[in-house]
């Protein structure tokens, strides 16, 4: 893999329409890692005032699954199943997710990720199994 390829596929997050939404993200891209840091906001909250789970989910399974896409240019991936782990709430600060490749086999790819608060802490995990697509990963237009 090259560092052109883990280029494009950080052109190709940050072009997501759902990154209107998330607004304050900073992806960077390796070989078999992936690390995405958000500067949280109150958008981010539920009504008790703290981050909603769906902000940890999104940071793990794009942390994991940009890891396992930087070592395939062929085809697009789809995150197949994913489990998350919340240890703490978060209600401040920036957060930073890092994933990384456990395994990759022939129909099958595997990840996981941690997510850590400003003081390092980890607050939530993540693991996930991934699968190709029928889509080209060189026909997806932010690419």
């Amino acid at each position: 893999m090259t560092q052109e390829h883990y280029s494009k596929l950080e052109q190709m997050y940050y072009a997501a329409p759902l990154h209107e939404f998330y607004d304050t993200l900073k992806i960077k891209i390796s070989r078999g890692q992936c690390e995405i840091e958000l500067d949280l906001e109150e958008k981010y909250f539920h009504a008790g005032g703290s981050v909603h789970g769906s902000v940890f989910f999104k940071l793990l399974d794009d942390a994991c699954y940009f890891a396992v896409q930087s070592q395939l240019e062929d085809q697009f991936i789809v995150t197949a199943k994913f489990h998350v782990d919340i240890k703490r709430p978060l209600r401040t600060g920036k957060v930073k997710a890092v994933g990384e490749v456990i395994r990759l086999s022939f129909d099958e790819y595997f990840a996981k990720a941690s997510l850590y608060d400003e003081r390092g802490k980890v607050v939530a995990t993540g693991t996930g199994q991934f699968m190709k697509s029928k889509l080209p990963l060189a026909e997806v237009e932010s690419y």
